[in-house]
């Protein structure tokens, strides 16, 4: 679950670059890239609400494990497009991978149930799992600014590269939480079996 949740919490992570791509990679002003992120933004309460409700359906990991797969590809969709494009196509994407990235947020935490951790331990796996989970916040920063260090005044190929690395993350997440739903599968079997 900590596996899990980290790399979500990385995907998440790619959203704070969102308005400079846009600015930088494809020329939208400042004004129109705002108004795109915001819409992003209203996401929030779209993905939250149909991640929960897909994976109440689906599974819980199993949700987790396609969604993070469909948002890695969609970053490195949004990477190789090349300036000049159709904005539209730009615009639906950046929209459409914050929606994902906000079914991985808040699909994320159920998984604890499927942990079975005993109800007088669950306040201390809580903070053990943030712990591990959101060390996003002091790692990602850190390989963000290396990341454009490296390529100086090549913003546009810093964003496309930070892009990258975050879906690279968000794969080991999507193969990560494919396991998890396979263990919970095998669980189900050996207890019906039982």
């Amino acid at each position: 679950m900590i596996i899990v949740l980290f790399c979500g919490y990385v995907l998440f992570w790619g959203h704070y670059c969102f308005s400079g791509y846009l600015n930088v990679n494809h020329g939208v002003s400042a004004v129109q890239a705002g108004v795109v992120t915001v819409t992003v933004l209203w996401m929030r309460p779209v993905g939250g609400f149909g991640g929960g409700f897909r994976a109440d359906r689906f599974g819980k990991s199993r949700v987790l494990s396609i969604t993070m797969f469909i948002t890695s590809a969609t970053l490195i969709f949004l990477s190789l497009i090349p300036a000049g494009s159709a904005i539209w196509l730009v615009y639906v994407t950046v929209v459409f991978a914050g929606l994902l990235m906000y079914v991985i947020r808040g699909v994320y935490w159920s998984l604890l149930e499927d942990c079975r951790v005993p109800v007088a331990a669950v306040g201390i796996a809580i903070g053990f799992i943030s712990f591990f989970g959101y060390l996003p916040d002091i790692i990602i920063p850190r390989i963000s600014e290396f990341i454009y260090n490296t390529f100086g005044d090549d913003v546009a190929g810093a964003n496309n590269a930070f892009f990258l690395v975050v879906a690279g993350f968000g794969l080991f997440g999507a193969f990560t939480a494919a396991y998890f739903a396979m263990r919970m599968r095998k669980r189900e079997k050996v207890e019906a079996g039982a």
